[in-house]
């Protein structure tokens, strides 16, 4: 091997190694960024669930680390009952489950990481992603 060629073979061992290895962003100054602080998940109270006075039955589900929904069933509808969210995150209530489609369905996302989460509940199937 030449002085040329082994040059060439250790620059390409350096930039395989480099990009195998897990980086951290560097701030000026050499220090290393740390992450954003994250709040603790929201969790669902699952003891709130159960019938209600009316003969309606509430139950609530986790979405993720966005936040907890409960619904509220009652004869054949649904109705969003109430809606608990994680600090840092943001929601839209895309269907309230008011009306004739009876579906509830709402979207997460938090902005700082970019995750999104979505519940939708429809009588009989629900979708949590």
């Amino acid at each position: 091997m030449t002085f040329t060629s082994r040059h060439r073979a250790l620059a390409i061992a350096v930039a395989v190694g480099a990009l195998a290895l897990p980086g951290t962003a560097v701030a000026k100054g050499g220090t290393p960024t740390p992450p954003p602080p994250t709040a603790p998940a929201v969790q669902c109270d699952y003891s709130l669930d159960g019938p209600t006075a009316d003969g309606g039955y509430v139950f609530s589900n986790q979405v993720n680390e966005a936040g907890c929904i409960s619904v509220l069933a009652s004869a054949s509808t649904l109705r969003l009952y109430s809606l608990q969210v994680t600090p840092g995150w943001t929601y839209e209530v895309t269907s309230n489950g008011e009306g004739t489609n009876s579906r509830v369905a709402v979207q997460f996302e938090n902005p700082t990481t970019g995750q999104r989460a979505e519940a939708r509940i429809e009588l009989g199937k629900t979708l949590i992603r």
